[in-house]
């Protein structure tokens, strides 16, 4: 129960239970302990029960009400009237069948007298059951059941420990008889008296044997961290034998170090230096070549829109178109001239014929007809990829009555043929190349010479740039090594004066604890030796406090 409980809540758990017993029909039992009456009207509410099944003015009438309805179904099947009055009463009658009340009371004292005489029907409604004194086989079963849990025990220490238990309540009983009769004081020794020496020895058994273990572990690892002391004594003494040739030899390497890299850097920066100057006459050369290339790509552009359009012109050139100027039976002059021109661009070799004066002459009609456009794509392919950086003036020279011709224009000949618009700007366009390519051309191998110098310059130095590289990265690995070595110099000496100091440290601390390492042993076997007779020591004391208190010094 807890502190705040009192009479509305007893009698709130009161409800709940007749209505349980009388209204559910549930058989229930009531156990009640003199340890939980908290107030002396509980009793009077369970002599009540027990007398008549009932509490008065335990429910309010709109209880009453539910109460009814719940048992109205089992008074209607066993032929009960269905009367509000005989219903409450076949409910007080379920209750005093369905529930059973059971009082747990010690004699020890005037209370359970007083209270009987209070309450007569804690008497005459109950049947009174008297415990008697446990037999020796009942007090053995019990500190088996009770002690089985204990693992601060071994299997062959907890009989004896049982049987000590026997012998103590029974002992103490007999005696318990001999100091009333010698005393005139009546001592009980009851059940609860053999489980609370139970308990009691419980308790005492872990709290001590935990206590014990605690202080002789505190001893133990005193005396662990003073071997450990020890142990740590010799081995940074061995470590600071050890570290002194390891330092001194380190300190060498790195003094020998510091001289190549000095060296080495000394030879590095002379490199530099001639690589620095080989780079600056490579960047000259360099600004050369692009000043001449420059100045190719601005006399070119005044060609090279001829060019390109042309170019674009031939592409755009139809399948259709050429087959139409092919076919022509009776081709205009005009239609002749053109490809004329591109035959000539093209070299092919003019078919001699006589004219209708019957003089000998050239035809490039006939050449054109049935040999260049005989096939579209291979003439269109012929003139696209025409080399007209290597013309020959020869040719150019044969190019100029066409050229100079006023008749020989794109916008002229456009009114024949789609077709000789592409092919009259071809032509047109290779002539103006030729002569732009011919200023070009000596500039041309100017800047191929420029541009050789400078990849023979730029090969030399990017060889001496190289050869500065391994340079640099041999400094730079020597420079890391160096590093590792000093920062390998610095552990070295850290660790040899924290060494050193540990040592020192450990040193004053085995002289002030010189004494301490024999009292701990002494005090650590001592609670050992507690530690193993601690049963003992806990069974004793466990029946000093459950069963001694009421006995004189005598007993």
């Amino acid at each position: 129960l807890s502190k705040s409980y009192g009479k509305e809540a007893w009698r709130d758990d009161m409800r709940a239970m007749l209505k349980q017993a009388g209204g559910k029909g549930d058989p229930t039992v009531f156990m009640f302990l003199d340890s939980q009456i908290k107030e002396e009207g509980f009793l009077e509410d369970i002599s009540n029960i027990l007398n008549t099944g009932e509490i008065p003015n335990l429910f309010p009438m709109e209880e009453i009400d539910g109460i009814t309805e719940s048992v109205k179904q089992a008074a209607k099947a066993q032929g009960r009237p269905l009367t509000r009055d005989s219903l409450f009463s076949f409910f007080v009658e379920r209750c005093r069948i369905f529930l059973h009340i059971c009082l747990c009371m010690s004699p020890i004292g005037a209370a359970l007298r007083t209270r009987l005489r209070k309450f007569p029907a804690l008497v005459n409604c109950c049947t009174i059951d008297w415990f008697a004194t446990w037999p020796a086989q009942a007090l053995t079963s019990v500190a088996k059941y009770f002690l089985d849990d204990v693992e601060e025990m071994k299997d062959d220490h907890r009989t004896s420990v049982v049987d000590a238990c026997v012998f103590m309540h029974r002992s103490v009983h007999e005696t318990s008889a001999r100091f009333l009769q010698e005393m005139r004081m009546n001592v009980y020794v009851t059940p609860t008296s053999y489980l609370e020496l139970i308990t009691t020895f419980k308790t005492l058994i872990r709290t001590k044997s935990a206590e014990l273990a605690g202080l002789k572990r505190r001893y133990d690892v005193g005396l662990e961290q003073l071997r450990s002391t020890e142990n740590e004594v010799d081995e940074m003494t061995i470590t600071l034998e050890k570290l002194k040739p390891n330092l001194l030899k380190t300190a060498k390497e790195t003094e020998e170090l510091i001289a190549v890299i000095e060296k080495e850097s000394k030879d590095a920066e002379e490199q530099h230096k001639a690589v620095a100057v080989d780079e600056a006459a490579a960047n000259e050369k360099a600004e050369a070549s692009k000043a001449i290339k420059e100045d190719c790509e601005e006399q070119l552009k005044e060609a090279l829109p001829a060019l390109e359009a042309a170019t674009k012109a031939v592409s755009n050139i139809s399948k259709n178109e050429i087959t139409e100027v092919r076919t022509m039976a009776a081709p205009s002059d005009k239609v002749k001239r053109v490809l004329e021109a591109v035959c000539i661009c093209l070299e092919e070799k003019p078919k001699r014929v006589m004219d209708a004066n019957g003089k000998p002459a050239w035809d490039y009609w006939e050449v054109a007809k049935k040999s260049v456009m005989s096939d579209t794509n291979t003439f269109i392919d012929r003139l696209l990829n025409y080399d007209k950086e290597n013309m020959k003036e020869t040719v150019i020279e044969k190019m100029q009555p066409y050229i100079k011709d006023k008749n020989f224009r794109p916008e002229v000949v456009k009114s024949v043929s789609t077709a000789l618009v592409g092919l009259c700007s071809w032509v047109l366009a290779m002539d103006k190349y030729y002569r732009v390519n011919k200023v070009v051309k000596p500039k041309k191998a100017m800047l191929a010479e420029a541009e050789a110098e400078f990849a023979a310059a730029m090969s030399d130095l990017n060889a001496k740039k190289a050869m500065l590289k391994d340079i640099d990265d041999r400094l730079a690995d020597l420079n890391k090594t160096l590093a590792e070595n000093m920062e390998k110099k610095q552990n070295l000496q850290d660790e040899f004066e924290m060494t050193e100091k540990k040592l020192e440290r450990a040193l004053k601390l085995m002289d002030g604890l010189g004494g301490e390492k024999t009292r701990y042993t002494a005090s650590s076997e001592q609670l050992g030796r507690q530690y193993d007779k601690i049963l003992g020591d806990v069974v004793v004391a466990s029946g000093f406090i459950a069963y001694l208190g009421p006995f004189t010094s005598l007993y």
